[in-house]
């Protein structure tokens, strides 16, 4: 075999792969944006929670058994309550999206819009050639018998390496930061990859040879090897795309305060209690990684709770009809958009969740 059909059969052999990897990189991304613009406000539109308080009361005090939404506070005399309630357990709310994980309307310091990085997720994102389409265009000119734009094939190569290089530099602030959201946020993408038969490491190590393979085409060289034991393989049904997210976006609010349900005052004060606690643990959580292991898993006890009382909130609504069936819809149609179920999503924050209560637990041990 020829140098030339074979460096031609290399290159155009993991093209598509590759991009695919990166497309799942930065979707991973895409998506991390996408999720917090998706609601304009799960805190409604025409009224607002109360301003954050100190960390006082049932955010403090109440376990996961105490997490109801009719026992906020710990209320004296609602001891008679089921306190077997868990995350997940209120089948009615299953089919929306509440305000956990990435859809959580309170973002921390460092998880801000405009923080710096959040600032860099979106440049990110929004920057760098659209490499599906000029891998394409590449895997076309040599199916047609054409010889490909070398310089652009090695100038794609370098801006394929610098989008990885931020990528990874921004994984790695998620990953070591103080902060939970930045953290959880990790662990959500690492769970994500995992469920396809990838982790992020194998993603890296295919956009890297695959930088390495055009270089080499670009220059007239023959491709590298791949790295052993790499599955060049793209995961099953991954990596959504941007367009296909946008046009799935979330548009229509949950609720926006002006249903019958919330000229209750009990309503009405669950939901700003609900809020305000949420709120504070966010703020809380901004100092995750200096807590010991048992305030670790503390906090993640509180977070459940958390969880639960909006699993309550958004299945009381449902069941009074007071939920926007529009809200349903493009929940529902958001999340097929990802590849996920709205049971999936939740069981993908609880088993982000699980690893991380397990490091705390290991990390308690030693």
């Amino acid at each position: 075999m020829s140098r030339r059909p074979r460096r031609r059969f290399r290159l155009g052999a993991v093209a598509l792969v590759a991009t695919a990897a990166l497309g799942a990189l930065r979707s991973e991304l895409e998506a991390f944006v996408l999720l917090q613009r998706a609601i304009p406000s799960l805190v409604g539109t025409s009224w607002t929670c109360p301003q954050p308080v100190p960390l006082v009361g049932a955010a403090a005090r109440c376990g996961p058994a105490a997490s109801r939404l009719t026992r906020i506070g710990c209320k004296a005399g609602d001891e008679d309550e089921d306190s077997s309630l868990t995350p997940g357990s209120f089948g009615g709310s299953a089919a929306y999206i509440t305000p956990i994980g990435p859809f959580c309307p309170f973002r921390s310091a460092e998880c801000n819009f405009d923080s710096v990085l959040g600032l860099g997720m979106g440049e990110l994102t929004k920057s760098g050639p659209n490499f599906a389409t000029e891998m394409a265009r590449i895997q076309l000119d040599m199916q047609m018998g054409q010889q490909p734009d070398l310089p652009r094939v090695r100038q794609l190569a370098d801006e394929l390496d610098s989008s990885y290089s931020k990528w990874q530099v921004l994984m790695t602030k998620l990953r070591y930061g103080d902060d939970f959201q930045s953290r959880e946020y990790f662990k959500l993408t690492s769970v994500h990859m995992q469920r396809q038969g990838k982790s992020l490491e194998d993603m890296g190590q295919m956009v890297k040879y695959q930088v390495e393979c055009m270089r080499a085409f670009a220059d007239g060289r023959m491709p590298p090897f791949p790295p052993p034991g790499l599955d060049l393989t793209t995961p099953p049904g991954s990596s959504p795309t941007a367009a296909g997210m946008s046009s799935a976006g979330i548009q229509a609010d949950p609720f926006d305060g002006t249903e019958s349900i919330f000229q209750s005052k009990l309503v009405k004060d669950e939901y700003d209690a609900v809020c305000r606690d949420h709120r504070q643990l966010i703020t809380l959580g901004e100092r995750y990684g200096s807590f010991d292991p048992l305030g670790k898993l503390a906090f993640l006890d509180q977070l459940g709770a958390i969880q639960v009382r909006w699993d309550v909130f958004f299945a009381r609504l449902g069941l009074v009809g007071a939920l926007n069936p529009d809200f349903k819809e493009q929940s529902q149609q958001f999340l097929s958009s990802m590849g996920l179920e709205p049971l999936q999503f939740r069981s993908l924050i609880d088993e982000a969740h699980l690893v991380m209560r397990r490091e705390a637990e290991s990390e308690r041990l030693t």
